[in-house]
């Protein structure tokens, strides 16, 4: 039997239609050392069966767990890794899919202290797409990479990156922490790292569709908060002492992605002002310059924010709106 090389870890909530073509986008690429696994979180309708009819394809490579209770993302990620036999792994989302190259790519880019990859993505909108990467590209060290993340110069997706399993721990991402857990994860996995390399190849196609957005629920500030304070407890002491007007910059950038849901968001014209307000508070002009130089959007739209609410949703609106069509609905 073929030694595990990589694992391919794919949490799953109410995904019966589309766990099939997440699956079978890794095993098309005709690895016989990697593994696939399926966990799914508690799913009230048949995504268990339908993993499990597409494990059928290669029931020695694929393996389905099943949560007693919706435990959250994280959790299923974790108990995915407790589980995962490969010295590489990576993470794909259920509604979404590897594209052929993803695993050799990272393999061959896995050598000497290189211990982590980020990719390129094909974005699928309905009948549209476009191909995008992070900014930051070539080979970066560890906190140099983790740095970049928070400055939004390296995306927060895990899914477009694939790590050294030492990397991750035994707890990856924040339990309990439903939105920001994704790049709070990344920033930790990538400042332990020696070496990381940025390639702009779109290897992973994310599809959006109106039943996928999360702009429908506006993230609490607790959750920011907690995704803010999981970084700062798991950072190695010399990236995070060196990091501090980064940190600063990355609560900038998470109280403008919550301000942005609200705008986006159906709880109505009073709990939307709500929101802005409380996220206006929440900010810092000293931290304007900083975020104007390292993460231009992020530093226009919190600018922008501050002085013009109004324009600010309606330039959030407007923007959705010319970025995702018809998906674009709170």
């Amino acid at each position: 039997m073929t030694a595990v090389r990589i694992s391919v870890i794919i949490p799953a909530h109410r995904a019966e239609g589309s766990i099939g073509p997440a699956i079978a986008s890794v095993l098309e690429q005709g690895r016989p050392d990697v593994e696939v696994i399926v966990v799914d979180d508690a799913s009230p309708d048949a995504t268990a069966e339908a993993a499990r009819a597409a494990a059928a394809a290669a029931p020695d490579r694929v393996h389905v767990l099943s949560l007693d209770a919706n435990a959250g993302v994280s959790a299923a990620r974790t108990a995915g890794l407790a589980r995962a036999r490969g010295e590489i792994v990576a993470f794909l989302d259920a509604d979404d899919v590897q594209l052929p190259g993803f695993l050799d790519t990272v393999d061959r880019a896995l050598t000497g202290d290189v211990d982590a990859v980020v990719v390129g993505r094909r974005v699928r909108t309905g009948s549209q797409v476009r191909e995008e990467a992070s900014r930051r590209q070539g080979l970066l060290t560890g906190p140099e990479a983790a740095r970049a993340a928070m400055r939004d110069a390296i995306t927060p997706f895990p899914w477009d990156k694939a790590f050294r399993r030492a990397l991750l721990g035994t707890e990856p991402f924040p339990r309990g922490v439903h939105r920001f857990e994704d790049l709070a994860g990344v920033i930790v996995a990538l400042s332990r790292a020696r070496t990381v390399r940025s390639l702009p190849a779109p290897l992973v196609e994310y599809r959006i569709s109106p039943d996928s957005l999360t702009w429908g629920r506006v993230p609490e500030r607790v959750e920011r908060d907690a995704a803010l304070g999981f970084v700062r407890a798991h950072l190695p002491p010399a990236v995070r002492e060196g990091a501090a007007q980064d940190m600063a910059v990355l609560h900038l950038l998470l109280t403008v992605l919550i301000a942005q849901s609200a705008a986006l968001s159906g709880t109505g014209a009073d709990g939307s002002r709500a929101v802005l307000s409380a996220c206006r508070r929440d900010l810092s002009a000293r931290v304007l310059p900083a975020a104007l130089r390292t993460s231009p959007a992020a530093g226009i739209a919190a600018a922008l924010l501050l002085a013009r609410p109004r324009l600010f949703a309606a330039a959030v609106r407007g923007r959705t709106r010319r970025r995702y069509g018809g998906a674009a609905r709170g």
